[in-house]
């Protein structure tokens, strides 16, 4: 019995790995989360965001101009007086008596008063001190207004007609005006005399 021939094959060479014949793509090969210089942002990126590794820069600053304030007034310095507080020196001639009488009578409530009087015989002193030294700086406004009712003030008060002392306080009140909180001094040591013993 005859059997077929067996038919001689040819043999195969060995299978090749497939190799492209075009270069990969940018960044193919690339691992996960490193961006390549070559490889620009991604048209979703808005213009507004930045990248990963990229450094935006900021948008320059423009200086405004600081808002004006005004500037606050400076205040004036006080006017200085002539002659320094307690000076007696430079008394004008027509104020010596009056201050001389004036400063007895509140020497003598300081020795006489009832001590609970003091407190009206030390702002008596206070404020009498300060009308001295407008009339040391020779500063007492209307002075030859002024003058005769001093004159009769203290010349009542020697008298120890305290009621007649206490109008004529009141007419220098009125007269001049600027001096008022300095004449309350002198209402105030009238009512202390008046109380004291003769």
């Amino acid at each position: 019995m005859a059997f077929p021939t067996a038919q001689h094959m040819p043999p195969q060479p060995h299978a090749q790995p497939f190799q492209p014949s075009f270069p990969p793509p940018a960044g193919a090969y690339q691992q996960p989360g490193f961006m390549s210089s070559n490889v620009g942002p991604s048209p979703a990126m808005s213009a507004g965001q930045s990248t990963r590794g990229q450094v935006v820069a900021a948008a320059p600053r423009t200086s405004t101009p600081a808002a004006s304030h005004p500037q606050a007034s400076t205040p004036k310095p006080e006017a200085q007086a002539k002659f320094p507080p307690g000076d007696r020196s430079h008394l004008p001639a027509e104020w010596k008596p009056i201050v001389a009488a004036l400063s007895a009578s509140v020497d003598q409530a300081k020795k006489f008063a009832a001590p609970g009087q003091k407190r009206m015989v030390d702002d008596s002193d206070r404020r009498l001190s300060q009308l001295f030294d407008l009339m040391n700086c020779d500063e007492v406004k209307l002075k030859d207004k002024m003058k005769p009712v001093f004159d009769q003030l203290v010349a009542h008060i020697a008298s120890r007609q305290f009621p007649a002392a206490l109008q004529c306080q009141a007419e220098l009140m009125t007269i001049n005006s600027d001096i008022t909180s300095h004449l309350v001094g002198v209402k105030h040591l009238i009512n202390v005399l008046k109380t004291l013993p003769q």
